[in-house]
């Protein structure tokens, strides 16, 4: 009984044997593999993945369908696409302070006083010093100045004005008073601003003694920046980097 048994389980595990060789043999002829929990894991992150892949080219191409509609429609009411193009290059120039620009706006004069110092008063009330050109610029920036110079150099960003002793220094030029801050804007807003009936900002100046000089011009000239612009740190943003 024992013998016919064993023969049994013999022949039962040959063939479970057999049936397992064969199957492997099936799977690597047809490259099949067994799907397992982690397999399936990996596979939904992989479409997950896929499918974000394809979300952002479709934003792109949308993207690029609309600046392209944009451009045929700019060239359909203005006929030229290269015109569009030129106008914006210059607009851009324009803003970057690389081309000379005109038009209406004020004209300011900024001396040091001509009263002598009196005994016990701060005799440094009676100098233009960099805070006063910085708050003008400021001022003038708030009332609308589309571009400011200070004694023919553009006023940027990134533009310095700092003191330098008797003297003070702009864009890394020394200049000696008088300071000529010229503005393009609306004259009416950039005089009000500056020199409203609440006490702009020359008013007081001019009662410390400072010797101020404010005009409205039917056309100011702001000469482009003549120094090279240097973005140390300043990259372009790309959208999934």
């Amino acid at each position: 009984m024992n013998k016919i048994f064993g023969k049994f389980f013999i022949l039962i595990a040959a063939f479970a044997l057999g049936f397992t060789f064969t199957v492997q043999v099936k799977n690597d002829i047809l490259g099949i593999e067994f799907i397992t929990p982690q397999t399936v894991i990996q596979l939904e992150n992989e479409l997950h993945n896929y499918n974000m892949e394809i979300e952002s080219t479709v934003r792109h191409l949308r993207t690029l369908r609309d600046k392209l509609a944009e451009y045929r429609e700019a060239m359909n009411k203005q006929g030229n696409v290269n015109e569009i193009m030129e106008k914006q290059l210059l607009n851009t120039r324009a803003l970057a302070g690389l081309v000379d620009l005109e038009g209406p706006g004020i004209e300011i004069v900024l001396n040091d006083s001509k009263l002598e110092p009196v005994h016990g008063n701060d005799p440094n009330l009676l100098l233009v010093h960099d805070e006063d050109l910085l708050t003008v610029v400021s001022e003038l920036k708030a009332a609308g100045a589309e571009a400011v110079s200070i004694n023919d150099q553009r006023i940027l960003f990134n533009s310095e004005i700092r003191c330098g002793g008797p003297t003070i220094i702009v864009n890394s030029v020394r200049f000696a008073p008088p300071y000529v801050i010229r503005a393009i804007g609306d004259p009416a807003v950039l005089f009000g601003y500056l020199k409203g009936p609440e006490r702009g900002y020359l008013d007081i100046l001019e009662y410390y003694g400072l010797q101020v000089d404010i005009q409205k011009k039917d056309r100011i000239i702001i000469p482009a920046f003549k120094d090279e612009i240097h973005l140390k740190y300043v990259k372009t943003y790309k959208e999934g980097e």
